[in-house]
């Protein structure tokens, strides 16, 4: 009895870990998805060009952790973005 009581313990256990981790990756993908979507109305909205849409993509991609002002300074690819930006999108 006390066998069965443990192993319903663990299951339980493993179980609400696995249903945090898919809701993990879930909120991640949806979180990509609206950034991705930004962009795209950015590009529709002001025209800023493929060649910017795709540079913002890749440094969306490669940047998944939190984004404060220090990291896109120091960002090389970002800077460069920034510089080529037109002006009516600088605030």
């Amino acid at each position: 009895m006390v066998v069965i009581v443990f192993g319903v313990a663990v299951f339980s256990y493993m179980l609400s870990n696995l249903a945090s981790q898919f809701i993990e990756i879930a909120r991640s993908n949806a979180t990509k998805s609206a950034r991705v979507t930004q962009i795209e109305q950015l590009d529709d909205n002001f025209g800023i060009g493929p060649v910017l849409v795709e540079k913002l993509k890749v440094h969306n991609k490669k940047n998944k952790k939190s984004r404060n002002s220090a990291k896109i300074e120091e960002d090389e690819e970002m800077s460069y973005l920034l510089k080529v930006l037109p002006i009516h999108l600088k605030t």
